[in-house]
């Protein structure tokens, strides 16, 4: 194994860190969101905009790129792409993982749309929530107990 090797090994495990972390972000609803401006809305539209952007905005980019994904992944596999300054020969490998984290992606977009829709027909609004800023939340709730601490303090 040459340092080139340790070097493309390197940019091998950050680009799959990256692919299958951003699912993992995005299945455990820990993605980033608008907060400043979800805020302001009711979970019913909360939970509609979720739905849309599921359905109408990611499941199309997935679908897109595991499409194109793959044809980039086989054209580097036939062609026995690899490095050309001595690192490692199957290029073809973390290429092939674009199309796979994007299709299991599409999959947490559909699964993630038919819960919410699920959750809203039985007016279970309570459990669609699409904000998860627990830090956010931490906080503000911190600052309510200081302030009614003060206040028990100021009545005394």
């Amino acid at each position: 194994m040459t340092v080139n090797s340790l070097v493309d090994l390197q940019w091998y495990i950050f680009a799959l860190i990256v692919l299958f972390g951003g699912i993992w972000a995005y299945f455990e609803d820990r993605h980033v969101t608008v907060d400043f401006m979800a805020l302001n809305m009711s979970r019913r539209t909360r939970a509609a905009i979720s739905i849309f952007g599921d359905i109408f905005l990611l499941l199309p980019l997935c679908i897109v790129m595991g499409w194109y994904g793959t044809h980039f992944a086989l054209v580097a596999w036939q062609t026995g792409e690899g490095s050309i300054q001595g690192g490692l020969t199957a290029h073809w490998l973390i290429k092939g993982a674009l199309p796979v984290s994007f299709v299991l992606l599409g999959i947490s977009a559909i699964v993630h749309a038919i819960s919410v829709i699920g959750q809203l027909r039985r007016g279970d609004l309570d459990q669609v929530e699409t904000h998860h800023d627990h830090s956010l939340g931490t906080i503000t709730q911190q600052r309510a107990e200081q302030s009614s601490q003060t206040e028990l303090r100021n009545d005394s």
